[in-house]
């Protein structure tokens, strides 16, 4: 008889763990599709060595072009390309990324204001156009002519990053550039045998800078900031 009241209590323990079980059994799940994290958007890549086509020739003809056109809009999936069709095919044969302003287009561009930077004239379409295993040019000052070969392509949001190496330096050397194809913005960073450079440009008007000079003009603001 002293274990009846025992009894009882455990019957009506196990009684409420069977309530319980069956109330979350039908409560609503989680929803299947989660909120897409930033690291979730997928990113276009494009990698080397990989077979993407036929190598475009030295002097494309317009068939190369067409052809390489279309690599271009299947391998880079990027919509904003498709409205630069023809620019696009402009360029296809073009390597040299960069050419250095003559005196009467940076003071145009400039308004007059000179520093120790070379200033460029970009052509946006000519990177555009590139794929793994092609090559840039870029006309360095103090380096000469300095040609990288492009390894990765990666395209995400509109934005585009391209890297590789520089065969002119011991040992190779890596470059990346970035653009923006609808805001006709270029950055990017590079080795050269004069050591490295940074080169930006906004609406096919830029400028080459050498990073001693960006250290040298760092140290020289701060000097001479008001304190």
């Amino acid at each position: 008889m002293s274990r009846s009241p025992r009894l009882a209590t455990f019957a009506l323990a196990l009684g409420l763990l069977a309530s319980l079980a069956a109330w979350l059994a039908m409560r609503p799940g989680a929803p299947d599709t989660a909120v897409p994290r930033t690291s979730d958007v997928p990113v276009r890549t494009v990698d080397g060595p990989r077979e993407i086509g036929p190598t475009l020739p030295d002097e494309p003809t317009d068939a190369d072009r067409s052809a390489r056109l279309e690599q271009v809009l299947h391998y880079r999936d990027d919509p904003t390309l498709r409205q630069h069709a023809d620019d696009l095919r402009a360029a296809i044969g073009k390597t040299l990324l960069a050419t250095p302003m003559s005196a009467q287009e940076i003071a145009a561009a400039t308004r007059g204001v000179s520093d120790d930077r070379t200033w460029v004239t970009l052509d946006p379409f000519v990177l555009e156009t590139r794929l793994p295993g092609d090559t840039i040019r870029l006309d360095v000052p103090g380096a000469g002519d300095v040609t990288g070969t492009i390894e990765h392509v990666a395209t995400e949001n509109g934005f585009s990053r391209w890297e590789g190496t520089i065969a002119d330096t011991d040992p190779p050397a890596r470059f990346s550039i970035s653009q923006s194809l609808s805001d006709r913005y270029t950055v990017g960073n590079f080795h050269a045998a004069g050591g490295g450079f940074t080169i930006e440009a906004t609406n096919g008007v830029g400028w080459i800078r050498s990073h001693a000079q960006d250290a040298a003009r760092l140290v020289h603001d701060t000097v001479d900031a008001p304190h």
